[in-house]
């Protein structure tokens, strides 16, 4: 199930950043479902700096596969360090997966639309797509996954972006 994965990626990238010095607020659980309201109201009132939420893409035909990012943005306004944090992390997302890349795109869902820190949501696959989903479950990919997020962040917030 999509939570059971991205739960495993998540907390697997928290233990990272914990070792790195860095506190990571997860707002949801495997057992809590926050909305993303919710998620974005939990996220202001800690001050945080950066969002990353990650999710699954689905889609009625099961060929569509590959790994996307959304950030905020409307016709009128675009966030562009969000947007740069999306290019960063899907390219990192892209390389560790070797899947296609489906872009980075502006969204005004909620997590981004209402949350004060930039905000990316990172989607490394689709559940409906079979090789997609196997490569999900996959543990060792799901490690490594996290590593490409957790190095992602590092490589954003100390500048050193390729």
């Amino acid at each position: 199930a999509e939570h059971e994965i991205t739960w495993a990626i998540a907390s697997l990238a928290e233990g990272r950043l914990a070792a790195l010095g860095a506190t990571a607020l997860l707002s949801r659980g495997p057992m809590t479902s926050p909305s993303a309201a919710e998620r974005a109201e939990v996220a202001n009132a800690a001050d945080v700096e950066l969002i990353v939420s990650i999710g699954l893409n689905q889609a009625s035909s099961p060929s569509d596969c590959g790994a996307s990012a959304t950030y905020f943005g409307t016709g009128q306004y675009v966030s562009e360090f969000g947007r740069a944090l999306a290019d960063h992390l899907l390219a990192r997302t892209v390389a560790v997966l070797g899947t296609p890349d489906c872009r980075s795109h502006p969204a005004a869902v909620s997590i981004l639309r209402l949350s004060r820190a930039p905000a990316v949501v990172l989607e490394p696959g689709f559940l409906t797509n079979p090789d997609d989903a196997r490569r999900l479950t996959d543990p060792d990919v799901q490690r490594r996954l996290a590593d490409a997020v957790v190095d992602g962040l590092v490589d954003f917030m100390t500048g050193r972006l390729d």
